[in-house]
């Protein structure tokens, strides 16, 4: 059975069973064809979208001083290298135990592109709209601190034990944190960080903070005291 006889299968399955269903499926399909029309009509007709370009600093970083700008990018360096150190430690530890399979090259670039399709579309966007080269290296810069770090994570499970791990994950969340006071240290007000950034930041903190108190409770769930 070829792929059209499969959809063709579905559709009539789980779209136009009864006439109540395909009654369903037209208004609801019309009805998101109508959205859709007006979404492409706002943002590719009607939207003034030079405003964002304009001020696009301001929304990404607020009144940050830009002498300083060097600090953010260290924060986000910092950030990724947490996540690719973490992400290579789990994954290569699954890999030894025989419960994660290793990915071919090919396989591994289309999971990250299926995962992070959306993000990879905003930054290319935010690009675009910065129209300098500049912001084009620090993303680059990013993205390969992001791919070392998960490489050095790899290659510290095979010379790290197992109980002496949990040191480098202490490590990695520290990373953050610390470059996080680094990026605060030259404000005269906090109110000089606003922005996008602000938001990745307080989501940042909620999530290193909540890590170890969602650990702390299911250690002690799993306490039989």
């Amino acid at each position: 059975m070829n792929q059209s006889n499969k959809a063709t299968i579905w559709a009539k399955e789980n779209l136009f069973r009864t006439s109540k269903d395909t009654i369903i499926t037209f208004v609801v399909g019309g009805f998101f064809l109508y959205l859709t029309y007006l979404f492409i009509n706002y943002v590719f007709f009607q939207a003034e979208w030079e405003i964002n370009r304009v001020n696009l600093r301001l929304l990404m970083i607020g009144r940050y001083p830009q002498e300083h700008e060097i600090r953010l990018v260290i924060f986000c360096i910092s950030f990724i290298v947490m996540l690719g150190l973490i992400a290579g430690l789990i994954e290569q530890s699954g890999i030894a135990k025989q419960r994660v399979k290793p990915l071919s090259l090919t396989k591994r670039t289309l999971d990250y592109l299926k995962r992070f399709w959306l993000l990879a579309a905003v930054i290319v966007l935010l690009l675009i709209w910065a129209g300098t080269i500049n912001p084009i290296f620090v993303v680059i810069a990013i993205v390969f601190s992001g791919m070392l770090a998960k490489l050095i994570g790899k290659q510290l499970t095979n010379f790290v034990p197992e109980e002496y791990r949990k040191y480098i994950y202490i490590f990695a969340l520290l990373l953050p944190a610390i470059a996080l006071l680094f990026v605060f240290s030259p404000l005269e007000k906090v109110d000089d960080l606003g922005g996008f950034l602000l938001n990745v930041i307080v989501a940042i903190g909620a999530i290193i903070a909540c890590f170890p108190i969602g650990l702390a409770m299911a250690l002690g769930r799993r306490s039989k005291k």
